[in-house]
């Protein structure tokens, strides 16, 4: 903890000056004990209050008017302030001391107002903040929830047409599906056997055209079901790892899994 900044925070004069709330207190009768500079500034400000409030002339420290004007801005810097009291009647002594005391009452209590007004209005807006979060969450959500539902419509199509696509030797574990829709012309890879991709790296899916390979389209990483357009006369489909973006022609030693359409 920064010991100067707390002395600075004007807890201290609340403290003396009796509005300081019971957290407040407990906290610094804590950094009292704790910190030696705490209790000197204690002392300190005791003193200064003390002799404040004498019906004597009391010179105000310099150092109390740099220290007020700093937590309160710039704005009110160069307002005028005495810096000493001189009255020869002991009872205009006795107003005027309790007069500057209940300035600078006012300007710490001021302060400790705007303080916690700033910090409502910070908590508000990281309320609102976190309020708009939560409804573009719950928009993503529904948007998911709809695709969701499309693609259930997909796979129990009538005209649905499973393709399984078996993970190949070496290259992962289980068997992925590839779900044909040929009424609209569409298919739905659900990728589960399929390991993550390296950030360099993404999978890409190829028809099998008259023996030749053709590009259906790249995976997106991290996602398990991804959809494409069907491939005419496509007799099988495969995946294989390329370089992010692709490949004009697939990396047969990096074929993840392939499967015929006709089985």
């Amino acid at each position: 903890m920064d010991i100067h900044a707390y002395i600075k925070s004007g807890i201290i004069e609340s403290y003396l000056l009796g509005i300081a709330g019971d957290d407040e207190k407990q906290e610094l009768d804590k950094m009292r004990r704790l910190y030696p500079e705490v209790e000197n500034a204690i002392h300190s400000a005791e003193e200064w209050l003390l002799g404040m409030a004498t019906p004597v002339s009391t010179p105000v420290p310099s150092g109390i008017r740099d220290k007020i004007f700093a937590r309160i801005g710039s704005e009110i810097r160069d307002t005028p302030m005495p810096v000493e009291i001189r009255i020869s009647n002991p009872v205009y002594k006795y107003t005027a001391a309790a007069s500057v005391v209940l300035l600078i009452s006012s300007i710490v209590i001021n302060f400790i107002l705007y303080n916690k007004y700033s910090t409502e209005k910070e908590q508000v807006i990281a309320l609102q903040d976190k309020q708009q979060n939560l409804l573009a969450d719950q928009q993503i959500i529904q948007v998911k929830m709809n695709i969701m539902g499309q693609d259930l419509q997909m796979l129990t199509a009538a005209d649905i047409v499973k393709i399984p696509m078996p993970a190949l030797p070496g290259k992962g574990k289980g068997q992925s599906i590839l779900f044909l829709n040929a009424t609209n012309n569409q298919l739905l890879l659900a990728a589960h056997s399929l390991p993550a991709a390296p950030h360099d790296k993404q999978y890409q899916l190829w028809a099998i055209v008259n023996g030749k390979p053709v590009n259906a389209g790249m995976l997106v990483n991290g996602e398990s079901i991804c959809k494409f357009a069907a491939i005419t006369g496509a007799e099988a489909y495969a995946v294989t790892l390329e370089p992010a973006g692709g490949s004009a022609s697939p990396t047969l030693e990096q074929m993840y899994i392939y499967g015929k359409v006709n089985g």
